[in-house]
């Protein structure tokens, strides 16, 4: 499998690709956001991306395919990641949020609910 990534640059760049093919209508991820499981925000781009694209570097958009990749290892490496550890550590009573929409048919369109929820400062 591809190397994973390391850095907080890395992480959104990958995001940052992840979030363009959504927006230009690119099959993988509009095809996948209801198949997904683990997702990452990121503020500074306000958009999302799933763990098993944005965690390693050699995935595009047009090999990824979630079913032969170890989410177990992205999850690990975007932890291991420096910005991720002190963000842990500056804010030890906060909690570093991942969302579960693998349930949810609607897929992107609650994570955006979400995000907006918690921008405006509601609990959600």
């Amino acid at each position: 499998m591809s190397e994973t990534i390391s850095t907080y640059t890395e992480l959104q760049e990958r995001i940052a690709l992840w979030d363009q093919g959504f927006r230009e209508g690119h099959a993988t991820p509009l095809g996948s956001a209801n198949r997904t499981k683990h997702w990452y925000y990121s503020l500074s781009i306000d958009s999302f991306g799933p763990s098993k694209f944005i965690g390693y570097k050699d995935v595009d958009l047009d090999n990824y395919d979630s079913n032969d990749m170890n989410g177990g290892i992205t999850e690990a490496a975007i932890k291991g990641i420096d910005e991720y550890q002190d963000l842990s550590e500056k804010y030890p009573k906060r909690k570093i949020l991942l969302v579960d929409s693998l349930g949810a048919s609607l897929g992107y369109g609650l994570l955006v609910d979400f995000a907006v929820e918690m921008k405006k400062g509601i609990q959600v």
